[in-house]
């Protein structure tokens, strides 16, 4: 009786703690939905898809009792081609469709890519809208006569609106990568497959990822103050300003 109590016992944590994880993805998910920017929302990951489908894949029957060797995992982790963890003729139906682990693993890398693909086509804008404005005020200083104020002010309001846009992708970088780091951690802790470790290292090697904006922002800081009378006009290249981190 007491080895019944205590199994029970254990049981009733490791529900506990699963809860718990349930709670922490949901509040993330609310969380992510709100920090959001509205009319780039097509864009971010899907994360209620990629959960979903972990949970569809971890409730096969017996997924959790399965004992895989070592070597079998790291081989597994490796090669990311393994057919499916779901073997032996059973099925995952998930949204009228059967599915395995593969078809994870293929959302996966569609959602990484249409991350990445949305930030380089909006750093591609970005990097046109500077180089335009940092040939308008070389230009506003060429004349012989005093700037005009008003063109001056127009110029810091370009200046600080390509700042907003860049602070509003370097969020959508930082929540879109806590995203798939919260993923691959729910997929490892529940399917017998790890793949966390394969992925982060994918993820680093993404130029959305890579991207530094630093340099860019001093830029932009150069142009305010040139404009204020501070300083000469900026005259560093603007794609130098965009100089991607070793890491």
């Amino acid at each position: 009786m007491d080895l019944l109590d205590q199994r029970i016992g254990q049981l009733e944590e490791a529900l506990k703690h699963r809860d718990a994880r349930i709670a922490h993805l949901e509040a993330y998910a609310k969380e992510l939905e709100r920090q959001k920017k509205a009319e780039w929302a097509e864009h971010y990951v899907d994360y209620e898809y990629l959960k979903e489908l972990i949970d569809a894949l971890s409730n096969v029957g017996g997924v959790r009792e399965r004992v895989l060797s070592k070597t079998d995992l790291n081989e597994r982790a490796l090669s990311m081609s393994m057919n499916t963890i779901v073997d032996h003729g059973e099925k995952v139906y998930f949204q009228g469709k059967t599915v395995n682990n593969n078809d994870f693993f293929t959302a996966l890398d569609k959602e990484i890519e249409k991350v990445g693909s949305f930030t380089t086509n909006q750093v591609a804008e970005i990097k046109d809208m500077s180089a335009k404005l940092k040939s308008d005020v070389q230009k506003l200083f060429v004349e012989p006569e005093s700037p005009d104020p008003e063109v001056g002010e127009e110029f810091s309001a370009k200046a600080t609106q390509i700042g907003e846009i860049f602070i509003d992708i370097e969020q959508f970088v930082n929540l879109n990568f806590m995203a798939f780091h919260k993923i691959l951690k729910k997929h490892d802790k529940n399917i017998p497959l790890p793949c966390k470790k394969f992925y982060l290292a994918k993820l680093h090697q993404q130029q959305w990822v890579k991207e530094d904006y630093s340099k860019a922002f001093v830029l932009l800081s150069k142009i305010h103050t040139t404009l204020r009378g501070e300083v000469k006009p900026p005259d560093q290249d603007v794609a130098s300003s965009f100089t991607s981190k070793t890491q």
